[in-house]
């Protein structure tokens, strides 16, 4: 029997792939028979929040967040191994790019105290005009402390140890910010800081 939890992020994608797995699709576009309905708000950030939130006093051991298609390959033909979410390493957690040394750090400009970004696939909603390392301050009342690693395509797993090191209150307020577009900068924001978000180690 599959031993954790996985979570499903889908818009638009074919998640039949999912039966063989214990999970929740969490499903904000066309009708999905057994998915859980959400507003179209916040893209995945807002999915894999709303879940810690309703369930953080009864999570599961491991956690795996997923897109609704989280096996795109990379643009020189590698192809992302599925598989190595389930495995946990010492720290804690696992990503999609584990084996993937040089891709899994980002460039200097990636997740900086000044990030932002205007425009992905589209327009970019930031009515409040602010930067990463000030939404995170503003929203968690903390400083900002730039990691070293990123979860690209915020596909990643997670031991409930560290989601519990973060209040839920302070979920609560990260989750509210993406509560405003379909496609908000925060969500971006939020790419960015997942091991801010999770206490995670840095690195």
């Amino acid at each position: 029997m599959f031993p954790y939890k996985m979570i499903v992020a889908r818009y638009g994608e074919d998640v039949s792939w999912t039966r063989k797995y214990n999970c929740v699709v969490y499903n904000k576009g066309s009708d999905l028979p057994g998915s859980t309905r959400l507003d179209n708000v916040g893209r995945e950030a807002h999915t894999y929040l709303r879940h810690i939130i309703t369930n953080y006093h009864n999570l599961e051991d491991t956690l795996l967040f997923v897109q609704g298609d989280p096996f795109e390959g990379f643009s020189d033909g590698r192809v992302i191994d599925f598989e190595s979410l389930f495995h946990i390493d010492q720290n804690g957690y696992s990503d999609l790019l584990h084996d993937l040394s040089n891709d899994r750090w980002g460039d200097e400009t990636s997740n900086k105290d000044e990030f932002t970004i205007l425009e992905w696939k589209g327009r970019i909603s930031n009515p409040k005009g602010y930067r990463l390392k000030e939404w995170w301050e503003r929203t968690t009342g903390g400083g900002y402390v730039r990691s070293r690693r990123v979860f690209w395509g915020a596909n990643f797993s997670v031991k409930r140890e560290f989601v519990l090191k973060r209040s839920l209150e302070s979920y609560f307020s990260i989750y509210q910010t993406l509560l405003h577009d379909h496609t908000p900068v925060e969500a971006h924001y939020c790419e960015r800081a997942w091991f801010n978000i999770l206490n995670l180690p840095l690195g």
